[in-house]
């Protein structure tokens, strides 16, 4: 049973000089209740009373089609009268639980989404700016044979080593993905030994095309990862305080 409703007497009043619908000659009692609903996560208690009139000497209940316009009056006063009752929420086991489960999704929601954003922070979308060593590109790399047959196809980071004149040394990294937007799920860090010695074909504000003399590898880069400032995190710095 996931809820139930209860009541809770709160109040007796007698209600002896009114004529009993049912048996005339019995006296009645007008009882005052606080009604309560329990879920399986909560629990909450209403601040207003209901009540019932009851035979006082059969404690059978009188249903309210019986009621006699005296007994509606009577009924409006004394509920008007009546002290509230005091409300309330509580939590029970398993709402204590599925708040906690609750702020753990969210958190882990938060936080990949700050980790996401710390990756993103580090990768500039500009990249018009001059090829230096040590500038890491992530792109599309593409290895040909001299005849113009594909061997290799896929994205990967890729590291400038060494910038001369108009000769670009690039090494590739050793993970690759034939996903475009896979910069985090290939490692940045691992190289191949293999260099190669491109030219810059193309360079826009999106995109670098390295290329090496007869085209048999084509680096097309579309992110560039910048280098963070000693001591500077790519979380906001609301998230360090101090």
């Amino acid at each position: 049973m996931f809820f139930y409703t209860d009541h809770e007497e709160k109040a007796h009043i007698s209600a002896a000089e009114l004529q009993n619908p049912i048996a005339p000659g019995h006296a009645m009692t007008l009882i005052l209740f606080g009604k309560k609903v329990t879920t399986i996560l909560y629990s909450v208690w209403a601040n207003k009373p209901v009540g019932e009139f009851y035979d006082a000497v059969t404690r059978l209940r009188i249903s309210r089609k019986n009621w006699t316009p005296e007994m509606r009056i009577f009924y409006k006063t004394e509920i008007r009268k009546a002290e509230k009752v005091k409300g309330g929420f509580k939590l029970r086991f398993m709402g204590y639980i599925f708040i906690l489960l609750v702020c753990a999704f969210f958190a882990t929601m938060i936080f990949g989404k700050l980790s996401a954003a710390g990756k993103e922070n580090v990768v500039a979308d500009n990249l018009n700016e001059r090829v230096r060593a040590g500038d890491l590109y992530f792109g599309r790399f593409q290895e040909m044979t001299p005849r113009g047959s594909m061997v290799r196809d896929g994205y990967a980071w890729f590291k400038v080593t060494e910038v001369r004149g108009d000769t670009v040394y690039i090494v590739l990294g050793k993970e690759t993905t034939g996903n475009s937007k896979g910069s985090g799920e290939v490692s940045d860090t691992g190289f191949a030994d293999s260099i190669y010695h491109t030219t810059i074909r193309e360079q826009k504000d999106y995109a670098i095309d390295f290329r090496t003399p007869n085209n048999e590898m084509m680096f097309n880069a579309s992110r560039k990862k910048k280098k963070l400032i000693p001591g500077s995190a790519p979380f906001p710095a609301a998230f360090f305080p101090g």
